[in-house]
């Protein structure tokens, strides 16, 4: 999660690469987040930002109970 959360109903999250000192390929590739909070939630979607520029949004979320 961002450390900045603004106040509309989307969760913020900065994307994160990691790196490692041995030799290795750079992939891209899917990864399924979920995202846990207790009681009910209003988010109604998702922004990615990449060095504090927005990369992607996604506004089709399920929340389930």
């Amino acid at each position: 999660m961002s450390e900045i959360q603004d106040k509309s109903f989307d969760l913020r999250l900065d994307l994160e690469l990691e790196t490692t000192h041995e030799i290795a390929l750079q992939v891209l590739t899917d990864k399924f987040v979920e995202y846990k909070k207790m009681g009910p939630s209003s988010v109604t979607g998702v922004s990615i930002f990449f060095e504090g520029k927005l990369l992607h949004h996604i506004d089709k979320v399920l929340i389930t109970d």
